[in-house]
């Protein structure tokens, strides 16, 4: 697990904000984010304000478009061109798409000429970033506690269902015996 300690310097202090850790396995998913991301954080703790805000959007750029490709299978060409904010349109599932727009937009103001989200700094952006994390990370989590839960219902099923035909089975064995007597059965044998 990548654990990055994240600093402010607030007065001439480093105040510690939080110590971000990214989801178990992110560094193989996201390979690119996950090192542009930790970059960032470095260049935060070392005072570098400006390069990490850049740096994180710089990151998010990066999560975006590969989330896309793995979880929507749009294809990189397809993406590649693609401004971020027009990217994050395409994201199917909402509360990940508001958060990535969110992010992008004050992403946008570390990076721009133009701040047109004044009221709003890094620190709300890192914190819009970071639940966009947690929410990608708890779609993969919620995906495989469906398929879990699918997967021991249908096992209760099929049990379910096999118990049901292994008794339709002997009560139509038991009707069968009921009905014909095997002295008859044998008895039209021999009288062939």
């Amino acid at each position: 697990m990548l654990d990055i300690h994240i600093l402010k310097r607030c007065r001439d202090v480093d105040i510690p904000l939080m110590s971000v850790r990214l989801p178990p396995g992110w560094s193989r998913l996201y390979p690119d984010f996950s090192k542009i991301f930790s970059e960032a954080s470095e260049c935060e703790k070392q005072g570098l304000f400006t390069i990490a805000g850049t740096g994180y959007r710089k990151a998010l750029e990066f999560l975006v478009k590969d989330y896309l490709q793995k979880e929507q299978n749009l294809t990189k060409e397809a993406i590649g061109e693609c401004r971020l904010e027009k990217c994050c349109q395409k994201i199917e599932f909402e509360p990940i798409q508001k958060l990535a727009n969110a992010a992008t937009w004050l992403g946008n103001d570390e990076t721009h000429y133009v701040v047109k989200h004044p009221e709003y700094d890094i620190d709300q952006m890192k914190s819009f970033l970071y639940a966009l994390i947690s929410s990608i990370h708890n779609k993969y989590e919620l995906e495989k506690a469906e398929e879990l839960l699918n997967e021991k219902s249908c096992h209760r099923n099929t049990a379910g269902k096999t118990g049901f035909l292994r008794q339709l089975f002997s009560l139509l064995k038991e009707l069968y015996n009921d009905n014909h007597d095997p002295d008859d059965h044998v008895e039209s044998h021999s009288n062939v």
